[in-house]
């Protein structure tokens, strides 16, 4: 934790991986001193085994960070226009435009924060910061692979895919303001091969088939009143290897969904109806046992009710 802060405080990706690497280093120091430590029955091999897992997904989060800044800056080295769309005519229209659609849309319907091409901040985004983190996703191997980015927003996600290898990436949204808002980002960031379209997202076929399919910051508190299989049949149908899920873990009924106890029960069996809670995870998990294998790429996080990141695997 410490080298993370230091490095984190150094103001440059290239000092910040240095020293996410001596963070990589700890852990793997970690689990040879626990080989040490049960030998010497200072712990139980259960304690050996729950511990020794920690560091590993610490060690495999912390990889995958410095994978995402490594791709960041190989991908800020080779996709940038020669002038400065900062300055320019071209630059200053398409700012301007986008912060109009920023407006429109409102801060109520942006879900990730949106920066222009000089990191400059235009919109705060609502969804909390543990959602889906750059990090967790990053230990994805998106390297030459075609992803589909279902309910994309202002394209997070979508330019995320790209910087991490991405061979082509398509950003799909209900909302055609938003897509506008994706295209005018795509310009000022110079990004090649992401495409954007309006579209039904239970319908995206139209669009063909992707070795990865993303459905990140769209199955809420909202969503899940509502029949969420169309949505999960769709995400299945178009991802040929792997799927990118984020949820929570389950929702307090009283709390998070309004008392809806009973219109739930039309919606979902009574076995993940129960103590209170909407049990989300175990339904999703269920719902793809037959032909997909599920990890939780993300911390185990606390709170029930924060969103948890899926990794899907076709069996």
């Amino acid at each position: 934790m410490h080298n993370i802060a230091e490095g984190f405080d150094s103001e440059t990706n290239a000092e910040f991986i240095r020293f996410l690497r001596y963070s990589k280093r700890s852990c793997t120091e970690v689990q040879s001193e626990l080989y040490v430590a049960v030998d010497e029955e200072y712990i139980s091999p259960g304690e050996f085994k729950d511990v020794y897992e920690q560091a590993r997904r610490t060690r495999a989060a912390v990889r995958g960070f410095i994978n995402y800044l490594n791709k960041y800056e190989e991908y800020k080295a080779t996709n940038r226009e020669p002038c400065n769309l900062s300055t320019s005519r071209e630059g200053m229209d398409l700012r301007a435009e986008l912060e109009k659609i920023l407006h429109d849309v409102g801060p109520e319907n942006i879900w990730r924060s949106v920066y222009d091409n000089e990191n400059v901040l235009l919109a705060d985004g609502i969804a909390e910061k543990s959602d889906a983190r750059p990090q967790d996703i990053s230990t994805v191997d998106f390297e030459g692979k075609t992803v589909l980015d279902l309910g994309c927003n202002f394209g997070f996600y979508s330019f995320l895919a790209k910087r991490l290898g991405a061979r082509k990436v398509v950003g799909l949204d209900i909302d055609d303001r938003v897509i506008k808002g994706c295209q005018l980002l795509k310009a000022m960031h110079a990004v090649q091969d992401v495409y954007f379209y309006a579209a039904d997202l239970v319908n995206p076929d139209l669009y063909g088939r992707f070795d990865i399919g993303m459905l990140i910051n769209y199955i809420g508190r909202n969503q899940v009143r509502k029949p969420i299989t169309e949505v999960l049949d769709a995400v299945e149908r178009v991802s040929l290897s792997t799927m990118i899920i984020s949820l929570a873990f389950s929702y307090n009924i009283d709390k998070h969904l309004d008392g809806q106890a009973e219109n739930l029960i039309r919606r979902y069996p009574p076995v993940y109806i129960r103590d209170g809670e909407l049990h989300l995870i175990e339904f999703v998990r269920d719902y793809f046992r037959d032909n997909w294998s599920m990890s939780v790429i993300s911390p185990e996080y606390e709170k029930l009710n924060d969103k948890r990141t899926l990794l899907f695997t076709r069996k």
